[in-house]
């Protein structure tokens, strides 16, 4: 019996031992909520093994983006589902890299400082979070997209990009984005959210003349030009597009686009279409009098 009871008393400490080195894989200490960027590692080429983070500096264009290896980040953080970084006050959400999970990145608009950013704070993104700090899921940009002049394709030198696909390929120096010397290729044209594609050139006059000096002031002032479709280019580029964790190039769009008809005005036979925003919604008109043959 005292053999018996002896065994049951080895089995308790056992047990209560166990359950002293707590739930989380026992000596290992719970990891903190937050950490400062700077602690992760220095910045640089993301494919440099002593580097944590890398900055892609588009300013001039109105954003840049910060791309974070993910395994590093999680040695120092508890590992969750989203993670954001704190910059002015803002909390911006890193979303994984299409083309390589391994990697988080997110774009921000221009009026924020990058020059401090290693100073900022990454934390876990979670219910409790501090009401105070104002979520963003990202910077929401003037510019769609670029074209890239590369080798000709369909009879065109000319590829059309996303911007968040040019940040995506963009830790890979040997992607898309980059010639055969591995130097990054420099947008030829700037294309606007309203789908206006303009020379890089007369972007970057407009900005340099526009109220603000900065993109949105250019795309603004480029829109409020008299005859300002006369400014607009019209080529149809090759089409490049992340699909999933894939690449494709799609041949051009060659299919007519509104301004290619006419001009927008009251339908007094003058013009050919015109646009009206009631608030709620926008009412497309055309003349079809007035049409052009194909």
């Amino acid at each position: 019996m005292k053999k018996i009871l002896l065994i049951s008393c080895v089995v308790l400490i056992i047990l209560f031992t166990a359950c002293a080195g707590g739930g989380n894989g026992g000596d290992e200490p719970l990891k903190p909520l937050e950490v400062i960027l700077g602690e992760l590692g220095t910045g640089g080429d993301i494919n440099e093994e002593g580097n944590a983070y890398e900055i892609l500096d588009l300013t001039e264009f109105g954003w840049w983006s910060l791309c974070v290896k993910k395994d590093l980040l999680t040695q120092y953080v508890a590992f969750a589902e989203e993670y954001g970084i704190v910059l002015e006050g803002q909390e911006y959400t890193l979303t994984p890299n299409p083309l390589n999970d391994e990697l988080l990145e997110v774009m921000i608009g221009e009026s924020v400082f990058f020059e401090n950013v290693a100073e900022a704070v990454i934390r876990v993104i979670q219910g409790g979070n501090d009401s105070q700090q104002k979520r963003s899921s990202g910077f929401t940009p003037t510019s769609e997209g670029f074209y890239l002049e590369k080798e000709p394709r369909n009879d065109t030198n000319l590829y059309e990009i996303g911007i968040r696909d040019y940040i995506s390929l963009y830790p890979d120096k040997q992607s898309f984005i980059f010639d055969e010397h591995g130097t990054m290729i420099r947008p030829a044209y700037v294309k606007s959210t309203e789908e206006n594609a303009y020379t890089t050139e007369r972007y970057f006059n407009a900005r340099s003349v526009a109220e603000t000096e900065d993109a949105k002031g250019a795309m603004k002032y480029l829109k409020e030009l008299s005859n300002y479709e006369t400014y607009i280019d019209m080529s149809n580029p090759n089409r490049f597009r992340i699909d999933g964790s894939a690449t494709e190039i799609l041949p051009p769009d060659n299919r007519w686009r509104m301004r290619q008809i006419g001009t927008m005005g009251t339908l007094d036979g003058s013009h050919q279409f015109n646009i009206a925003d009631d608030a709620s919604k926008y009412t497309l008109s055309i003349d079809k009098d007035t049409l052009p043959s194909t």
